[in-house]
């Protein structure tokens, strides 16, 4: 009922130096880029983070994202309240949350206190991480209980690539694709997203088969050159006016760690412009446990400006190095 006649799909190919490059579009795209997203700010105040555009949803979002897993897993609950909170008064409106089975701890319990108070504020995602429709529904009814809410602004299909979502139930007539896409339809999400961390194929499929609105997938200058869906998913994306989000910007592990992240912290400023300056990108999407990651990383946001060529062509020598030592850490690549 929700699917469209698939496209022609686009040569899948391999990363090359070309190939690298233009995932940016070319200096000239970024300065479209930065003409778009200054059209996209609505007057904010002097503290106020730089906002884009989330594609054809609309939604002006802030370019720095919280991501709420660390959180999650290892802060208390009236810890995560207060950062929660300093961070929607810093001008960090996305906030980016799942269940427990998607491993993000309690942080639906958490996200809920600051949605008591400051649910207008907020531009609020969350996934389901089943793939069929039955138990996708049950746990997308359960998250809204949990989060105290009667919607969400995206529903994720939630790590596409994982071995636990089979393309053959996720895109199947019972599948959760079905599931999310209805959900939209009754308003329990306002747009219907997916998320990936590894086998961009999968990625391309939901692309070609159903009316995706967002797509928040890994991107890093390391993990570009291991499952590229900087050349190989986002062209398609922008294609179609799906709105695009960065996670695992400074390289995070599928591990249990508070906040992982596998580049050194001397890299981050460097990983966070490369994200930001993909084109089409809307946000990064970052996880923060403390006050400390929480103010560098709106310092990053605040103090943001595009790669230049030469940074470019340096990062892509850096990224090919770190990507021989950390394979497929995400998982399969296909």
């Amino acid at each position: 009922m929700f699917r469209k006649k698939p496209p022609v799909p686009p040569e899948e190919r391999g990363l090359s130096r070309r190939g690298f490059f233009r995932a940016f579009g070319g200096l000239a795209g970024l300065a479209r880029e930065e003409g778009a997203a200054e059209e996209a700010r609505r007057a904010p105040p002097t503290w106020a983070l730089p906002q884009r555009v989330l594609g054809r949803t609309g939604l002006a979002v802030p370019i720095l994202g919280f991501g709420t897993a660390s959180l999650g897993r290892s802060a208390s609950d009236e810890a995560a309240y207060a950062l929660l909170s300093e961070a929607l008064d810093l001008g960090v409106r996305l906030i980016d949350t799942a269940s427990p089975e998607g491993g993000y701890g309690r942080a639906h319990h958490q996200v809920s206190q600051v949605l008591r108070r400051r649910r207008s504020e907020v531009i609020l995602t969350t996934k389901v991480f089943e793939p069929d429709a039955a138990a996708g529904r049950r746990m997308l009814e359960r998250s809204l209980g949990e989060l105290g809410t009667d919607y969400v602004d995206v529903l994720y299909v939630h790590s596409l690539g994982h071995d636990r979502m089979d393309p053959a139930v996720v895109f199947g007539p019972d599948g959760v694709m079905e599931m999310a896409m209805a959900a939209k339809a009754e308003g329990l999400a306002r747009f219907v997203g997916v998320s990936a961390h590894c086998r961009p194929g999968r990625v391309l499929r939901a692309l070609r088969e159903f009316d995706i609105d967002v797509l928040m997938t890994a991107a890093n200058f390391v993990d570009v050159h291991t499952y590229d869906f900087e050349g190989r998913v986002w062209p398609v994306a922008r294609e179609k006016g799906v709105g695009l989000l960065a996670m695992k910007v400074f390289g995070g592990t599928m591990e249990g760690r508070a906040t992982p992240a596998l580049l050194p912290r001397h890299w981050h400023d460097r990983a966070f412009r490369y994200a930001l300056s993909l084109e089409g990108c809307a946000a990064a999407v970052i996880g923060m446990v403390d006050r400390r990651e929480l103010h560098e990383n709106v310092q990053r946001a605040r103090a943001f400006t595009p790669l230049d060529a030469a940074e470019l062509e340096r990062l892509a020598q850096d990224g090919r190095r770190f990507a021989e030592d950390w394979g497929a850490h995400l998982g399969a690549v296909e």
